[in-house]
């Protein structure tokens, strides 16, 4: 974490099982006034100094980002592991476990097979993949992707652009189990 202070618009999140170093809101050195924090942690991790470079600026900062978090990894002995998602780097316990473990553990949990539950996964990043795919397997469920451009394979079934589209979905599948044909079928109350 202290590592990562001086770098403008990059948060840590403790996931109490994993890190997640997000630079979503990342800005380039030439996005900001002069004084304003750009620079230490960036530019003495290659992460260019000056004002003026843009996009190049900002993809040094995120190669210097990713340098900060693999010497952590690398420090930790083999304890943890890295993986990268949409705009975050997630720093994990080196242990066989997913999302899709994850989604797996809490239906069996709930002991929710394929005719007791239908789980909706929905995820915006690769790392929700593991998820999408387990649910598929299971025939528990479905994965929706979030994303404004499906640039890439995916497990999902469905999709969605953003989280605009997301509301819209919830509010018109809480709508419909509101009404009372569904209230009997799904045993709703």
């Amino acid at each position: 974490i202290e590592r990562t202070k001086g770098i403008p618009g990059v948060t840590v999140e403790d996931n109490k099982f994993c890190c997640s170093v997000h630079f979503r809101n990342m800005v380039g050195p030439a996005a900001g006034a002069p004084g304003q924090g750009q620079g230490d942690a960036a530019q003495s991790h290659g992460g260019g100094g000056g004002h003026g470079g843009g996009e190049a600026d900002h993809v040094a900062m995120v190669a210097a980002l990713e340098g900060i978090v693999r010497e952590v990894v690398a420090s930790s002995g083999g304890k943890v592991q890295m993986k990268q998602g949409r705009k975050v780097f997630e720093v994990r316990p080196q242990v066989t476990w997913n999302k899709g473990h994850a989604v797996s553990y809490l239906l069996n949990g709930f002991r929710l097979g394929p005719g007791d539950a239908f789980a909706l996964y929905l995820g915006d990043d690769k790392t929700d993949e593991d998820a999408f795919a387990k649910l598929a397997e299971q025939g528990s469920g479905v994965g929706v992707l979030v994303s404004t451009v499906v640039k890439r394979s995916t497990k999902a079934r469905f999709s969605l652009r953003d989280p605009s589209d997301v509301l819209r979905f919830l509010q018109r599948l809480a709508d419909w189990g509101e009404q009372p044909a569904n209230d009997a079928k799904w045993n709703l109350h």
